[in-house]
This record gives structure tokens, sequence and C-alpha cells, in this order.
């Protein structure tokens, strides 16, 4: 027994544990290799698993929290808004309402509140995109300025291409409301 009382551990023990870790670092090419190899897969495994699945409960983690922060602002920017809307249209005159179609009012508080909250909502899942972006371009232009070139060129044609897209969106939805 060693000192404390706590359990037996002979020199020959130590011995041989030490013997078998230096056997499966060393790069002999006999049957222990196989063996060595799990051992070291092994000690890799039990030293950055946890690391990697805390990692990945933190990514997980702060995704949802950032999916429920960004729908309660638009929730709550949205209604808002609505509210804003129904106070100006209660102390508006009377022959204001009276000069619009019957539900022409209505489709626009529904419409246009619907259009700000796809905004927002847009807006709002753009940003970790756009942080990511002004942390990567300047490592890709860095790397490779070819790259980090063709890589602006596709982005300035996607965002061309939306906003085209967007244009004729608007321009349809127009078209819509004279209807």
């Amino acid at each position: 027994r060693d000192g404390l009382g706590l359990g037996s551990s002979s020199a020959t023990e130590k011995a041989s544990r030490r013997l078998d870790r230096s056997a499966c670092t060393s790069a002999s090419l006999n049957s222990s290799a196989s063996c060595c190899s799990i051992q070291i897969l092994a000690d890799a495994l039990g030293t950055w698993m946890p690391l990697f699945a805390a990692g990945l409960l933190m990514v997980l983690a702060t995704a949802f929290i950032y999916h429920v922060l960004s729908t309660s602002v638009t929730t709550y920017i949205t209604n808002k808004v609505r509210v804003e809307m129904i106070g100006n249209l209660l102390k508006a005159q009377p022959s204001f309402i009276d000069k619009h179609q019957h539900g022409a009012i209505y489709h626009i508080l529904t419409t246009d509140v619907g259009i700000v909250a796809s905004f927002l909502t847009t807006v709002l899942n753009l940003l970790p995109s756009l942080i990511f972006l002004m942390i990567a371009m300047p490592q890709l232009f860095y790397y490779s300025p070819v790259a980090g070139a063709f890589a602006l060129l596709v982005m300035g044609g996607g965002t061309f291409a939306y906003y085209y897209q967007q244009k004729l969106l608007a321009t349809l939805n127009a078209d819509a409301r004279q209807l």
C-alpha cells in the first residue's frame, strides 16, 4: 500500500505502463502498431471530443438565442408600426376613410407592415453573414488577391440580381394595387 493507504501502485506497474506508451509512440511496424494507433486515437478523442462537443453546444445555443432575439425584435417593431398606423387612422377625418375603396386601408395595413417585418427579418438574418464577411474578406485578399477579386465579383453580381428581382417585384406589386 502507498503511504496514504489509498491503493497499491508498485514501481513495476508504472514501468510497464511507461513501456507500453513508449512502444505505442515508436515507429515500429509490428503487430502493436494497430494497438498504438488505437491508443493515440483514444488519447486524442479523450482530449478533443469534449472540446468539440462544448464548442458545438455553444454554437447551437448562440444560434437559438440569436433566432429568439431577432424574432422578438421583429415582432416588437412590427407591432409598434401597426399601433402607430392604427392610431393615426383613428385620428384621421372620416372623409379620408370615405375617399378610399372598401378594404384598401386594411390591405395597406397588412401588406406594408408585412413588408416591414420581412425587411427586418432579412436584415437580422444577414447580420451574422456580414460580420463573417468583414472578417473573411481581408483574409481572402491576404492569401490570394485573385480569389478575393473573384469573390467580390460574385457578391456584386448576386447583389445586382437581388436588386433587380426586388425592383421587378415592386413593379408587379404596384400594378396589382392599380387593379
